[in-house]
């Protein structure tokens, strides 16, 4: 196999961890094997991964998980690189105009080259990339290949070297241990204790808050199936004002802010007190534009979904505040920490807070991140009883019973709402069946 025109720059600066992460890969100086390298967020895994492909020399092909990682990936070769920047291509359905399955480079994504919904040309140029020989396949966030709508990568291309990158060998579900028949074994761990020591992670502050349940929430829980429970506990109104509270303290500092929250019906909802929302639905330019007014303006404050767990670089986040995880989140509420580890000068410390409404069973989802993550060197305070109160500075009209039924009320017919938009669209034939963004209707605020 060929090598391609691939250097460091000179001006590029690698920490010993992570040239001691690369070497791991080589044995006798030059021959390589596969593997998994395990690094906390923060840590620095695109330049190990560019690293590898320096070292190699050899065709290569990067696998994100989303769009916006696509371009980071792209950004940084060329960053860090000597690579030209005709060398690479991005794959993916906003940059056809780049597409080129002969680059010595092509950078892509999961739900790319695993959806069942392409056009002929994607097609076309997936079965190029398939019938090529790669000197390395890199798999960013490794933990996601597992999925069995992610299998297909690993499963149909052809590579001398696979590499795998993530901060977490964890999953909420067993598919993890076939990683090492996917990928290979892990080859190197860095621990955080290393990283804190050398000052190349910043320490994080971490707040288990629970929160608890009005009386008439209480109650609605109580009486509720699953998914009538799960925006319940999230939308609890004592969480609400602590949101509000801890925005308006950290925003006094200066303190740029992201509050993560799972459910699209709940993250339209806490946009009555949050401005700035990005989920699923978000179009790539309007992301950037509020991913660079973040890095700009001290203060900005971000309400994020679930995509904002993997793969965003935003080293200026100061504080995650974390609203509800529908399941036990073990892998994202340890990448959410990292999105305020990643080390600048002028940051002395990063603030997590998670919040747990009281006598639901989101305790006993806490309980088990927080084991996870003690296991994992975090020190975690954990505040119960009336400790939430000290938070709870305005919206006093939260408090009051009849908004609180209201916004029951609210919540039922938005859950119905989308019930029946499913139903609706599970009746249309499959063959004028189109793929839709799901609908976001307004919640009253």
């Amino acid at each position: 196999m060929p090598s391609i025109a691939v250097d460091m720059k000179k001006t590029t600066q690698v920490r010993f961890y992570q040239g001691y992460a690369v070497s791991r890969l080589f044995w006798n100086s030059f021959k390589c094997h596969s593997g998994i390298l395990v690094l906390p967020c923060g840590a620095g895994k695109t330049l190990i991964g560019i690293s590898v492909i320096a070292a190699l020399k050899k065709r290569s092909i990067i696998f994100c998980q989303s769009n916006l990682a696509v371009n980071q990936w792209r950004n940084q070769l060329l960053q860090f690189t000597t690579i030209k920047e005709g060398s690479i291509s991005r794959f993916s359905a906003r940059h056809k105009e780049e597409w080129n399955s002969g680059a010595d480079v092509i950078i892509t994504s999961y739900p790319m080259f695993s959806s069942s919904k392409l056009s002929e040309d994607s097609r076309a140029m997936m079965e190029q990339i398939k019938k090529r020989e790669w000197g390395l396949l890199l798999l960013d966030e490794v933990h996601l290949a597992p999925a069995k709508t992610f299998r297909k990568v690993t499963n149909h291309i052809t590579s001398h070297v696979k590499l795998g990158l993530t901060a977490t060998m964890v999953r909420e579900d067993d598919l993890i241990e076939d990683l090492p028949h996917l990928v290979g074994p892990v080859l190197h761990e860095v621990d955080i204790f290393t990283l804190r020591m050398h000052k190349f992670i910043s320490p994080v502050e971490c707040v288990e808050l629970h929160c608890a349940m009005p009386d008439v929430f209480m109650s609605a829980y109580n009486s509720s199936e699953n998914r009538e429970q799960n925006l319940l506990y999230a939308l609890n109104p004592n969480k609400i004002r602590v949101v509000w509270s801890l925005v308006k303290q950290h925003q006094e500092k200066k303190h740029r802010i992201m509050v993560f929250c799972d459910n699209l019906i709940c993250l339209e909802a806490y946009t009555a007190i949050i401005n700035n929302k990005i989920d699923g639905n978000t179009p790539d330019e309007k992301r950037s534009k509020i991913f660079k007014q973040f890095r700009q303006n001290p203060g900005e404050c971000i309400l994020i979904s679930q995509v904002g767990d993997q793969s965003i670089d935003l080293p200026e986040a100061d504080v995650v505040i974390q609203v509800a995880l529908m399941h036990g989140g073990r892998m994202q509420e340890g990448q959410r920490i990292g999105r305020i580890q990643r080390y600048q000068e002028g940051k002395a410390t990063g603030f997590f807070y998670s919040l747990v409404s009281e006598g639901t069973r989101e305790v006993q989802y806490a309980e088990k991140r927080r084991t996870f993550l003690e296991d994992h060197g975090y020190i975690i305070n954990t505040l119960k009883g009336d400790s939430y109160k000290r938070y709870l500075d305005g919206l006093e009209i939260l408090n009051e019973e009849h908004n609180q039924k209201e916004m029951i009320v609210l919540l039922r017919n938005e859950l119905d709402n989308k019930e029946q938009d499913k139903a609706n669209r599970n009746q249309q034939p499959q063959n004028k069946r189109k793929r839709e963004p799901e609908p976001q209707k307004e919640i009253s605020k």
